[in-house]
């Protein structure tokens, strides 16, 4: 039994709903101790004592190191021990951040903590000759909103963006948003990039289905760069987050403009030079922006650099030769330590860089960027070159740590490819975008392609494709550990940038050059990932594919799939064998969690379809895998999926037992290789237990439960706050006939969806407040109402509407019931098409009415829904009655009526008392 606590003399320290006491050190939860040991409670107090400050890592371990070493690696034990400890307690109520390379924060969400606010990337090199550049691009956003900076490769946009940013970042509250589209391979990948980057949470298909209602109270800048590749995707979302955000503006970057409604593009010209080809002075020359870019680069080359004189004409010529591309003077300037500028000039000037004509046109900066390039390339040592094609298959930043998995081999040791890195960087062929040791790194998008070309005449492209695709494996196993010790924030912060790498390294791995087994691995290792990005449409259709085409299985075409339940089902039995005939791993628990982790996301896509049987038969099996492999997260997860699975399919006593289960067990965080759901689990076993109980009558104990569930999952994740409305809070209010006090509920659906792009949900919050009205109207007036119903593949939106209105039930509601696709409100449109049997007149024994009824009757006794029994004793009492079979009636209504001893303010209770005064 734990110890009741506090004792007398203690002082305490609230710590949200907990309570933090000294001496001795304890953290209290309603008046129980937390089992913490004692290294853990002191960083808790630590971080309490500095609560809104971030506290550095070595100071936290300098204040908590006693008798006992502590390093970092024990410290973050501590951290994913507290975190656990509270999350068991209070889902999402306080929880230590971590923030790398700067320390450790308790957040505590009581109103106290101010979500730290975004800011623009920190440039490393300082801007020259953009000031006018930028006091423009800043102008013309505080007009307008939205503007796009439009230049050719290497003129300096990003540079000019970062500084506007930096220029405008005390001018809006929540901050700078700063996106790099550039390793974006599809345009259609633009919405989810730019939603995780601003924290919007999406499910859907695509994000673009709405404005982005989540920026309606926000004032931000968000800044699009390097768009030129993904033009369209990239103009939708700007106007998509101009519609959303009345205060928010958009700053783009790109080789065009995006010609988007409301778009103002700014020219960026090349940095401006002499007119002249006169003879000049030293301090005359350095008055032109690129001769001072040239000169500060040539400095970081050779420190004593010194622009002469004599030298001053020569460097004109060259910058002019350059046709003042930023890029192309830092690259040639890098060498001036080598070669000198007299050596410089002779070499640009015999490898025909110079413009083929005085038409400063695009064309002719291309021709100069790729000459310079090979020029460059060339002057590469083996060793040298070979490192820049390797790092080619990055699409975004990198760390050293992961240039080196990429890069070295038998050929290449660890000094040398880091020696490697540091002359690339001199060079200017690559860039240092941050002291991030995390991502500090990134080649150039011009440089880039010209290394992938390269890489392609090598040789050796497949090999070394392979290699990045096993260091991402590698990668997002460290974010399995990391995801215990930092927040969902924070760990997104770190991975997610990561994702268009694991989007080219899949499309690689599937390839005809590619390797199968590779891609089954990494698509298991990204999983998680994905699910947490919003991204499983995309990458559970990316997995589909993959495992047909490892296990050579033929693949079948979507539209059929979805418009064929048994092309459906014939699919899904083909994939699980593929899994299950799939060796992922050689250790079986990894094996285990990552069969579980894609069975529960077959499981999510039958629920979602409203295909019970089958998600029944998918949970079933994810249980046998979490028993075979003795995995008690497994057998979480499966209890968790089949109890939603069997109340669905009508079996809710089994169900209602299982949800109890669970809660009394306190379920444990999802590690992350499961691929966790973003919905607490404990959210939707009150859902359960919230609809199971209204369907036994117990009507106030489900409102109770509701609310209670409401209340949970406000603090859990959109998501989860959706589905306590739209499974329990707003359908129990319905059935019990109390619409008023939903009104609200069904507008905060609306809301959620359309704030957080859950675009497959939107019709819920439409057709629910369509069902209210209907409901508010005079009963004589109803008729006239057109019902607009929902779309054919939405079952599950259907079947509860048919529970709201009989108007609702169609024939295809009918055939799921028949068909045993649906179980839980079987019994109620089984009850609706016997009443619409009764009034018609046929020789055919499925259609008659009476039968039909009976059988309502008996399927809601087996399920022991005693409030769907109601109905169909009412409809059939009434029926009865009208035969002149009273007494009939009279025996089969009475004993079911008073058998509810809630609810009897219910428009179903008081029917029922109605009809039996008359009997």
């Amino acid at each position: 039994m734990p110890e009741r606590v506090p004792g007398d003399g203690e002082a305490a320290l609230s710590v949200g709903p907990f309570t933090l006491t000294s001496p001795p050190r304890r953290l209290l939860f309603a008046g129980q101790a937390v089992a913490l040991d004692a290294l853990s409670l002191e960083v808790l107090a630590v971080l309490a004592e500095h609560r809104g400050d971030i506290v550095d890592s070595a100071d936290l371990i300098a204040r908590v190191e006693g008798e006992a070493t502590v390093d970092e690696v024990r410290l973050f034990g501590c951290v994913a021990a507290i975190n656990k400890a509270i999350e068991e307690r209070v889902p999402t109520g306080c929880y230590i951040a971590h923030f790398p390379n700067e320390g450790f924060i308790l957040v505590v969400p009581d109103g106290t903590e101010v979500p730290r606010r975004q800011s623009a990337p920190s440039r490393l090199t300082s801007i020259i000759g953009r000031t006018e550049a930028v006091e423009q691009v800043v102008a013309r956003l505080r007009e307008h909103r939205f503007v796009t900076i439009v230049g050719t490769g290497g003129i300096g946009k990003t540079t000019v963006a970062l500084a506007v940013a930096q220029a405008l970042d005390a001018s809006f509250d929540d901050g700078i948003c700063f996106v790099d589209l550039s390793p974006v391979a599809d345009a259609a990948f633009v919405p989810g990039t730019v939603a995780s980057a601003l924290g919007l949470f999406a499910l859907a298909d695509s994000p673009l289905s709405g404005p982005w209602a989540g920026l309606r109270d926000k004032n931000m800048l968000v800044v699009l760069d390097s768009c030129e590749h993904v033009i369209g995707g990239a103009a939708r979302v700007a106007q998509s987050i101009l519609a959303g955000g009345a205060q928010v503006a958009v700053l783009a970057t790109s080789r065009e403009p995006l010609r988007a409604s409301g778009e103002w593009v700014e020219p960026l010209l090349p940095m401006r030079l002499p007119t002249e080809d006169a003879r000049m002075s030293a301090a005359d020359a350095l008055r032109y922006p690129a001769i001072e870019l040239f000169v500060e680069r040539a400095r970081a080359a050779k420190a004593d650099f010194g622009l002469e004189d004599s030298q001053a004409a020569p460097v004109v010529a060259l910058c002019r030769r350059l046709d003042g591309i930023p890029l192309a003077i830092e690259i040639v300037a890098a060498r001036v330590a080598e070669l000198g500028v007299l050596g410089l000039a002779a070499q640009v000037e015999s490898r025909g860089l110079e413009l083929t004509s005085k038409r400063r046109s695009l064309p002719s900066r291309h021709h100069t960027m790729s000459a310079l390039l090979d020029w460059s390339y060339e002057s590469l040592s083996e060793v040298q070159q070979s490192i820049l094609q390797r790092l080619s298959v990055f699409r975004g930043n990198f760390s050293c740590a992961a240039a080196r998995a990429v890069v070295v081999d038998d050929g290449i040791d660890a000094a040398r490819a880091d020696g490697g890195l540091v002359e690339l960087v001199a060079k200017s062929l690559l860039t240092q975008v941050t002291r991030e040791p995390s991502n500090g790194l990134r080649l150039l998008d011009t440089t880039r392609a010209y290394a992938a070309r390269k890489l392609e005449g090598s040789g050796e492209r497949k090999r070394i494709l392979a290699r990045h695709a096993k260091h991402l494996i590698d990668l997002l196993a460290d974010a399995e550990g990391d995801w215990e010790r930092m927040t969902r924030r924070d760990w997104l912060g770190c991975y997610a940038p990561w994702i268009d790498d694991v989007r080219s390294a899949l499309d690689w791995a599937f390839s005809a050059d590619g390797d199968a087994s590779i891609g089954i691995a990494l698509t298991m290792s990204s999983f998680a990932l994905v699910r947490q990005m919003g991204l499983d449409v995309e990458f559970v259709t990316r997995f589909e594919k993959s495992l047909e085409l490892f296990a050579g299985l033929p693949s079948l075409p979507q539209p059929a799939l979805a418009a064929d339940t048994d092309a459906t089902r014939s699919r899904e039995a083909m994939l699980v064998a593929a899994l299950e005939r799939t060796t992922l791993y050689e250790e079986p628990a990894v094996a285990a969690r990552h069969r579980i982790a894609f069975l529960e996301r077959l499981w999510i896509s039958a629920a979602v379809r409203a295909d019970f049987p089958a998600a029944t038969r998918l949970s079933a099996r994810i249980g046998r895998i979490a028993r075979s492999a003795s995995d008690p997260i497994g057998a979480q997860i499966a209890m968790r999926v089949r109890a939603q699975s069997l109340h669905f399919i009508g079996h809710h006593k089994t169900a209602g037992s299982l949800a109890q289960q669970l809660l009394a067990q306190a379920p444990r965080k999802i590690p992350l290789g499961y691929s966790p759901s973003p919905i607490d689990a404990r959210v939707w076993m009150r859902i359960i237990l919230a609809r199971i109980l209204w369907l036994k009558g117990a009507v106030e104990q489900a409102a109770t439960m509701a609310r209670e569930c409401v209340e949970r999952a406000r603090t859990n994740s959109p998501m989860g706050h959706f589905q306590a409305l739209a499974f329990a809070a707003i359908p129990i209010a319905l059935w019990s006939g109390r619409d008023a006090a939903i009104a609200e509920a069904v507008e905060s659906i609306r809301e959620i969806a359309s704030a957080n792009a859950l675009a497959q949900w939107q019709p819920w919050g439409d057709r629910y407040r369509d069902a209210l009205s209907l409901r508010r109207l005079a009963k004589g007036a109803r008729e006239e109402v057109e019902l607009a119903r929902p779309h054919a593949s939405d079952a599950n939106l259907q079947d509860h509407l048919c529970t709201f209105d009989a108007r609702f039930v169609t024939a295809a509601a009918v055939e799921r019931v028949n068909a045993g696709t649906v179980g839980w409100c079987a019994a109620e449109i089984l009850r609706v098409h016997g009443e619409r049997m009764s009034m018609r007149t046929s020789d055919d024994p499925a259609a008659d009415g009476e039968a039909i009824l009976l059988r309502s009757l008996a399927l809601a006794r087996r399920q022991e829904a005693l409030s769907w029994e109601l109905r169909t004793a009412t409809s059939l009492a009434r029926r009865w009655q009208a035969q002149g079979r009273a007494e009939q009636a009279l025996d089969l209504l009475a004993p079911i009526h008073a058998r509810l001893a809630e609810g009897r303010d219910t428009p179903d209770w008081l029917a029922a008392s109605s009809l039996l005064a008359t009997l």
